[in-house]
């Protein structure tokens, strides 16, 4: 039995307003030949297939044709994947993402995106000794809503704890209806993998700044779901929110697959992966990493000196140039020394080049805090909680202060949503 667990695609994102549907596509034409050659027979996707709730029709497209081609694969026999599992994330519209859910769960394509669903996988009959039958809790992201009741004068800690009370049920209903459903099928089979999903923060997973995931919603040591307190019954937890892949600290179980593209420049330096988890017939697993090939290099130049950038920035022209290697770049100038005609002397170094400038942004200005200086990008273009943030770093707030800050924000956020 192998899966393969993927999340966070974030279909229909841009980058400083450049789209990347060459990068969806290959990656999603990378994946689709990665099912074929590791003979996977269950993909699953946690969360953020979409970037956003009204995605275009580009990206409708890109995400069904490639379940058509998977479905393909599997009725040529060129794949031997027989379930496919999306859960929803944040960024996910739930009711868009269900829309044909009962055509394609006839076709062994299950989509959970408004209420967790216990989903059992038959074995697939082919004789193998490790054709298994499986188990999936798959859980898709649950908002405060979903979880808690309000209470009227209920504090921020109270609020908190009723919140992790809540994702703590869930996992634990699932749970015990997992494992009353493992004892029907250990009579026809010696070993039955009980996975669960999960689009959340969990404690135990480092790398959890503005990079790591999109937009928080558990954020904070308060509200994240520790780590200790999924229940044992989960042979693997297949996690999604969070781009960096991670394996939650002493607990390679439970797996953050990350983003397959870098959503921002804080993640180009990212390796980003697919998880492979294998179980034979007596039970033992084997996780695997599967790098993903980089399908548009990210630069990112970061100085004080503008003499820096310069060396810097005709080192890359150079090197791209010798590598026939296209790259999109971001400058960060954080010197206090006024821009004067800097602009021009990198536009000057740049042109006819294969190095394309995204974004140039002055940090060491109180006006550059919040505005950004790029190709095309103006305040109307920035997501509010990218404004609220520079605002901060602007006022010189605190670190911890600004995670206080940004855990109110986004309460405020969701009670107006």
């Amino acid at each position: 039995m192998k899966i393969l667990h993927t999340s966070d695609w974030h279909l229909d994102c841009r980058l400083y307003d450049h789209r990347r549907s060459d990068e969806h596509q290959a990656f999603l034409n990378w994946l689709r030949q990665t099912v074929i050659d590791r003979e996977i027979d269950v993909l699953i996707v946690s969360g953020d297939v979409y970037d956003n709730r009204t995605p275009t029709l580009e990206s409708q497209k890109m995400y069904m044709q490639f379940l058509a081609d998977l479905l393909e694969d599997r009725i040529n026999g060129a794949s031997v994947c027989r379930q496919i599992i999306v859960t929803a994330g944040n960024h996910d519209s739930p009711s868009f993402l269900e829309t044909n859910k009962q055509i394609l769960k006839r076709l062994n394509i299950t989509i959970v995106a408004k209420e967790p669903e216990l989903v059992v996988i038959p074995p697939s009959g082919n004789g193998k000794s490790d054709d298994l039958p499986a188990i999936v809790a798959a859980i898709p992201f649950l908002s405060d809503v979903d979880l808690r009741r309000s209470v009227e004068g209920e504090t921020v800690s109270e609020r908190n704890l009723h919140l992790m009370e809540g994702l703590r049920d869930v996992y634990q209903k699932l749970a015990q209806q997992a494992e009353e459903k493992k004892q029907e099928l250990l009579q026809n089979a010696s070993f039955v993998p009980i996975i669960a999903t999960g689009h959340l923060f969990t404690q135990g997973a480092e790398g959890l700044g503005a990079e790591g995931g999109e937009r928080e919603i558990y954020v904070g040591n308060q509200n994240m779901f520790p780590g200790g307190e999924f229940p044992d019954t989960f042979d693997y937890i297949a996690l999604g929110h969070l781009h960096n892949p991670k394996a939650l600290v002493e607990q390679d179980r439970i797996q953050y697959s990350g983003s397959p593209i870098p959503i921002g420049f804080g993640e180009a330096k990212q390796t980003k992966r697919v998880v492979e988890v294998c179980w034979s017939n007596s039970g033992e697993r084997a996780i695997n990493s599967i790098d993903i090939p980089c399908f548009q290099k990210l630069v990112q130049i970061s100085s004080k000196e503008k003499s820096v950038i310069e060396q810097r920035l005709t080192e890359l022209v150079n090197d791209c140039q010798q590598n026939n290697e296209n790259v999109w770049l971001e400058i960060l100038y954080r010197g206090s020394e006024a821009m004067g005609s800097f602009g021009q002397t990198i536009e000057n170094i740049l042109t006819n080049t294969p190095v394309t400038l995204l974004a140039l942004r002055c940090l060491g200005t109180r006006e550059a805090g919040i505005s950004r200086q790029s190709q095309g990008e103006t305040l109307r273009k920035l997501k509010p909680v990218e404004v609220f943030r520079r605002t901060m770093t602007t006022l010189n707030v605190a670190p911890e202060e600004q995670e206080i800050l940004l855990i109110m924000y986004n309460e405020i956020v969701d009670q107006i949503q």
